[in-house]
């Protein structure tokens, strides 16, 4: 649908109230007045429609989303009159990173305890949870689903909604990929259990959550049927400024205007993580940030990283080096400059980092620090398109897409699935029915699909089920992958991880991808270390 076509009665906030009974006071009563995105959102979420909200950083999205998706909930419980919790999740909100998941846990903790509804992340970093007692509301990754489907399916069979936020960032990688067959495995197991009479409806709503995507409706037609786009515009003025990079002296040529315009928090982004450490070693300590400059990226511990944002969250002027994990709505603070220290991989990219600066404005300042001609190109075709948001905007978007449909995949969700059902056992034939668009169109051959397990077979993965037929059990492989607990997430050949402890505190301070030698140096958190084993 495209945007404007969708008309709101709401007017006002007492029809909002009248509305949300149950779900305004809880989440939307902070915003004095609903926003564009919570206005337009709340008549098609709340009739169950499947929904798509495109909308600018800081606009509340995640609110529109979950006040009208949990209002519905609410007034068929009570019309029902059905109050008490069942042990099963209700809501499944999905996030790419852990730390998006600790953030919006945060966000939605005191919304949902005034609704007496139980809530639980589970990622690599939390506890397990309690079979006996799941929560209704669980924030949770595409990998940690994945387990849970395998492990505990029954857990999930009462799942009546499914937020995917971030959804461009799953697009055309390996990880959406992977989300498409999560979401059927959901839908089959929604539907098998109604058929048993265990779940009172097989129906499964779905919103997805972006501010960054081409072709939004198209793109989440792709996880689930049927979207109804849900789009405002709400662009900020851009002021971007591009410098020659010539080592730390530029940057400090930069840091020296920061008093006459007013700047003191910024948000640096790099490619890599071991840039990022090279930089927090070489300015902390140096004005005009001292020791607040803080380094954030995906191989330092959970705590570490915790740490880090709740400091600058928290610290009035401070200097923080990220790689893409601080590219998501991750609560920061207010942040008064964007500093990109070479080009982003894509405008996608530039476009969610720009968008985490200066959100309390209608400004974002940008500074954009090149190395190359190329990569001063580059800048300049991002900068252009992100102010003008049109036909070259699109056009840059959509050739960031990717193949439609990672044969690969097939060997990692099979894998999974075998531990899903019931006898630990699938049928090959039965399983191809998970390889399909929401739709039911195949996402894949079948003469692929058929050589794929073959393979399986041949490779030992999988080797044909005791009691014959087409029945496939575990092989050798299957069975060394699953102690490794490596079938929830998309099978590689990666090397051995070497984990970083401080020798002076024993905490864990993060990993290196591959062991050093002993008595290599290297930087980990901004300092210095060398390997002692």
């Amino acid at each position: 649908m495209p945007n404007g076509n969708i008309k709101s009665e709401i007017r006002n906030p007492k029809s909002a109230i009248e509305k949300l009974s149950h779900t305004f006071d809880a989440f939307l009563s902070r915003f004095g007045r609903l926003t564009a995105i919570q206005e337009l959102a709340l008549e098609p979420l709340l009739s169950g429609e499947n929904c798509v909200l495109a909308a600018a950083t800081a606009s509340g999205k995640t609110e529109a989303a979950l006040a009208p998706i949990l209002e519905r909930f609410q007034q068929r419980r009570f019309k029902t009159n059905s109050q008490k919790q069942t042990a099963a999740v209700k809501f499944l909100y999905l996030v790419p990173t852990r730390a998006l998941a600790r953030d919006i846990a945060r966000r939605v903790e005191q919304p949902l305890k005034k609704m007496a509804i139980g809530l639980a992340v589970k990622t690599g970093d939390e506890p397990a949870l309690k079979p006996t007692r799941p929560p209704e509301f669980l924030i949770t990754t595409p990998e940690s689903l994945d387990s849970l489907l395998a492990n505990r399916p029954k857990m999930l069979r009462d799942v009546s909604a499914v937020v995917l936020d971030e959804l461009h960032l799953y697009d055309n990688t390996p990880r959406g990929d992977q989300l498409r067959i999560l979401l059927n495995r959901l839908r089959r197991l929604r539907e098998y259990a109604f058929t048993k009479g265990d779940a009172a409806t097989a129906e499964v709503q779905f919103c997805a959550l972006s501010a960054t995507m081409h072709n939004p409706a198209s793109i989440a037609a792709k996880y689930f049927a049927n979207p109804v786009l849900i789009q405002t515009d709400g662009q900020r003025e851009i002021d971007a400024k591009l410098f020659e990079m010539r080592g730390a002296e530029s940057l400090r040529e930069l840091f020296a205007t920061f008093k006459a315009r007013e700047v003191k928090k910024v948000l640096a982004f790099c490619q890599k993580r071991a840039e990022c450490e090279e930089w927090v070693n070489l300015l902390r300590g140096s004005a005009p940030f001292g020791d607040e400059v803080l380094v954030h990226h995906a191989n330092l511990s959970a705590n570490i990283r915790r740490q880090t944002e709740e400091n600058f969250a928290r610290t009035g002027a401070a200097l923080c080096f990220a790689t893409s994990t601080l590219e998501l709505g991750i609560d920061i603070g207010d942040v008064d400059l964007i500093l990109l220290v070479g080009a982003p991989d894509n405008l996608g990219s530039f476009l969610q980092r720009i968008g985490r600066g200066n959100r309390r404005t209608r400004r974002t300042r940008v500074a954009c620090f090149y190395r190359t001609p190329t990569e001063e190109a580059v800048f300049q075709v991002f900068i252009r398109a992100a102010k003008n948001s049109g036909a070259e905007t699109s056009a840059l978007l959509a050739s960031d897409n990717g193949l439609a449909f990672r044969p690969s995949v097939v060997v990692q969700q099979l894998c999974s699935y075998l531990k899903q059902t019931t006898h630990s056992e699938l049928n090959p034939e039965h399983a191809f029915g998970l390889f399909i668009t929401p739709n039911g169109e195949p996402l894949i051959d079948r003469n692929q699909y058929e050589k794929i397990v073959e393979h399986l077979i041949e490779k030992n993965f999988f080797r044909p089920a005791m009691r014959g037929g087409k029945q496939l059990q575990a092989g050798e492989i299957w069975e060394k992958l699953y102690e490794e607990r490596a079938i929830y997430s998309n099978i590689s050949g990666t090397n051995e991880r070497a984990v970083v402890i401080d020798d002076m505190t024993g905490r864990r301070v993060g990993f290196l991808d591959s062991k050093l030698p002993a008595g290599s140096t290297f930087l980990m958190g901004g300092h210095a270390r060398r390997v002692t084993l």
